[in-house]
């Protein structure tokens, strides 16, 4: 028994005059092998629009964007290039690495509709 406190007592002069802790903290000279944040690469996105669709008047079409090889899809949308009271976007959803919208037109001329996806190049 007297020992154990014989080697606690020496334990904590030790950690009071601060051998431990400095001990603990000596990590060496080495570098951690994760990147630094400020030199870590950063991470982009960019808008990608698809073909754009002909919707003839009184029909609904859908309308598609895909990513380019080595980017990663994170959303989309899409939308008409006319009069917003005579068209309408019904359906705005991702397929796997495709974003698909469903426009309707109400009007009486053909209307172009068109699918963006918006991409993340890691």
């Amino acid at each position: 028994m007297k020992r154990i406190r014989t080697a606690a007592l020496a334990a904590l002069v030790a950690l009071a005059t601060g051998a431990g802790i400095s001990a603990a903290q000596d990590t060496g000279s080495q570098e951690s092998p994760l990147p630094k944040s400020a030199n870590a690469p950063k991470a982009t996105t960019a808008g990608y629009p698809g073909t754009p669709q002909t919707v003839p008047p009184g029909e609904d079409r859908s309308a598609a964007a895909h990513c380019p090889a080595g980017t990663v899809l994170t959303g989309g949308g899409g939308g008409f290039d006319t009069n917003p009271q005579q068209v309408a976007v019904v359906n705005s959803v991702p397929d796997f690495d495709w974003w698909i919208v469903t426009g309707s037109n109400h009007g009486s001329a053909p209307a172009d509709l068109v699918a963006y996806a918006v991409c993340l190049t890691p």
